[in-house]
């Protein structure tokens, strides 16, 4: 069957609109999957986000050795063969790029579209977007794939906390409104700047919204993260610049690190024992190791290797 038979048997679903009360945590619905109508699959037309997987047969390209893109949040996704990624349209610098095209298998969402076919009767996938999650990191069965937005303005609700974020279902027009991200990714990353990205700068969460602590008059209502995909370029800062006297005879710098990766110098701490053991972040990580603000021992954050390409 050719390609534009199989882009033209597309269909979207329409459903019911989905209302949140703002200040009633209890009528507050939580997204299934079901609620929300879908747009187009991945054309030639309309942008969407989709997953990608590597072909690995072995035939002579551009037939073969492209990427198998699968739109996200699908009940019954079809994958559409593409022969390359075209980042023509991406503000992406050739770091970045390398991270997409070196990723794992389901590591990495683009935003794109289908190119025009070429005389080989094959496409090219024009990304507009790319994201990349962390090593080894979810999904789990039920996850759906969101973006994060906090309300503006924000609500002022009887019973706080407050449903003051957002999170809307990606290909789709579903929007449930929650109360705190909660990074749920079995590794020492710092989840601080996992929840700046997702709720301030336009990282792709993959997890599920559920009830969290009961409070008088309700529950919190928490999206319960086991994939955070940061948008890609991904930087730290920017970052102060400190000039900072020596400490004292027999006293340690200690640092803090901040939601944007940025080592802050906070005090002087008189030396102490410390542990000999320290965190090994394991493969695909990069370990950050500082002296901590708690103690004045060295402490280690662990990092995706992928930012690092220098080291790899």
């Amino acid at each position: 069957m050719k390609l534009r038979a199989l882009l033209c048997a597309a269909a979207s679903v329409a459903a019911l609109p989905f209302v949140v009360a703002a200040c009633a945590p209890e009528s507050n619905g939580f997204d299934d999957g079901n609620q929300a109508q879908e747009d187009d699959a991945l054309s030639a037309t309309a942008r969407a986000y989709v997953t990608l997987r590597r072909d690995m047969r072995k035939c002579a390209a551009p037939m073969c050795g492209g990427w198998f893109a699968k739109d996200v949040n699908k009940k019954n996704p079809t994958e559409r063969y593409v022969s390359s990624l075209d980042f023509g349209n991406a503000n992406l610098d050739d770091a970045s790029v390398a991270a997409v095209e070196g990723a794992p298998d389901g590591e990495v969402v683009v935003r794109a579209k289908l190119g025009p076919l070429d005389s080989h009767g094959t496409r090219a996938l024009l990304v507009w977007e790319a994201y990349r999650g962390m090593p080894s990191a979810g999904p789990v069965s039920g996850d759906l794939f969101y973006s994060v937005a906090a309300r503006d303005p924000q609500i002022q609700c009887f019973t706080a906390p407050c449903d003051n974020l957002t999170a809307k279902k990606l290909n789709a027009t579903a929007v449930t409104s929650y109360t705190r991200t909660e990074i749920a990714i079995n590794h020492p990353v710092q989840t601080s700047w996992l929840e700046k990205r997702a709720e301030v700068d336009d990282a792709i969460v993959v997890g599920s919204i559920v009830k969290g602590d009961h409070f008088a008059g309700g529950y919190e209502h928490v999206l319960e993260a086991h994939q955070v995909l940061v948008k890609l370029p991904e930087m730290a800062g920017p970052c102060p610049q400190f000039k900072l006297a020596a400490c004292p005879d027999g006293q340690v710098r200690t640092y803090s690190r901040s939601e944007d990766r940025c080592l802050l110098p906070e005090a002087c701490v008189p030396v102490a024992p410390c542990p000999f053991f320290l965190i090994n972040c394991g493969d695909d990580w990069h370990s950050v190791s500082y002296t901590s603000e708690s103690n004045g021992c060295p402490t280690v954050t662990c990092d995706p290797a992928w930012m690092y390409p220098e080291e790899l």
